[in-house]
C-alpha cells in the first residue's frame, strides 16, 4: 500500500514540472544496438548518427512490425519456391520412372547381396 501511494505522489510531482508529459504514457527510450539496426534496416533513419538519444515507443514498435512483416513475406517466398522446386524433381522423377518403391527394392537388393557375400566369406574361413 506504502508503494503505491509513491508511486502515485512521484507521478503528481512528474506532472506537476513536466505538464506537457503524462504521468501514465511512456515517452520514449534509449534504442539499444538491436533498435538502432532495426531503425536503420526498416528506412527511418539513413545513418546511425542520426538517430536520436530518445526514440519514442511508438516508433520502436511500428519498426519492429515492418521487420516482422518483411521477414514474413521472405519466409512465404522461400516456402513457395522450395514448393516450385519440389514439384519440378517431383516431375523429373516421374519422367524417369523413378520412385521410392523401386529405390527401397534396389536397396534392399543390394543389402542382401552384402549379406550374403559377407557370410560366404566367412564361411569360407572357417572351412
Amino acid at each position: 500500500m506504502h508503494d503505491a501511494s509513491l508511486l502515485n505522489l512521484q507521478c503528481l510531482i512528474l506532472h506537476l514540472y513536466l505538464p506537457e508529459c503524462s504521468p501514465y504514457r511512456l515517452q520514449g527510450r534509449i534504442p539499444s544496438a538491436y533498435d538502432r539496426k532495426v531503425l536503420l534496416w526498416v528506412g527511418r533513419f539513413k545513418k546511425d548518427q542520426d538517430i536520436p538519444e530518445i526514440v519514442s515507443i511508438e516508433m520502436l514498435h511500428a519498426a519492429r512490425n515492418k521487420i516482422r512483416v518483411q521477414i514474413c513475406y521472405l519466409m512465404i517466398a522461400v516456402s513457395v519456391g522450395a514448393c516450385v522446386v519440389m514439384v519440378l524433381s517431383g516431375k523429373k522423377a516421374f519422367r524417369q520412372r523413378e520412385n521410392l518403391t523401386k529405390w527401397n527394392l534396389e536397396k534392399k537388393a543390394k543389402l542382401k547381396e552384402q549379406y550374403r557375400l559377407e557370410h560366404e566369406t566367412v564361411a569360407d574361413k572357417t572351412q
